[in-house]
């Protein structure tokens, strides 16, 4: 089953945040949880712009058995203002071809499995 949290929707990223949220994902348990970012870097791990958003996200990963990350080539490298989590936390990242080899070679290293289309 997909079941989709409630809460404050915003408007620009369209995802779920606030009080109500946090309590949704406090009463679950999740298999798989599915996340995007705005910024990874193996010093700070996984951030984002938005406070609220590094809330939920932080929260999401600490309730699932497993973390996906989607994230394009632009976010590897890159740093936001709230912290979500250490490389650590996510067990795999999907990414793009466009992707820097130096910084995969960084992210796994810490244990994170890094995987695009076309990588042999």
């Amino acid at each position: 089953d997909l079941h989709l949290l409630g809460g404050n929707i915003r408007s620009d990223s369209l995802a779920g945040v606030g009080t109500w949220t946090h309590q949704l994902i406090g009463m679950v348990s999740v298999d798989v949880a599915f996340i995007s970012i705005n910024g990874i870097t193996p010093e700070r791990g996984l951030t984002t712009h938005n406070m609220a958003e590094a809330a939920v996200k932080s929260a999401m990963i600490k309730a699932a058995r497993r973390s996906i990350l989607l994230a394009d080539h632009t976010k590897f490298g890159r740093e936001e203002f709230g912290r979500v989590a250490p490389l650590a936390a996510i067990d795999t990242i999907i990414t793009d071809p466009g992707v820097n080899a130096d910084l995969v070679r960084e992210v796994e290293a810490a244990g994170t499995e890094v995987f695009w289309p076309g990588r042999s």
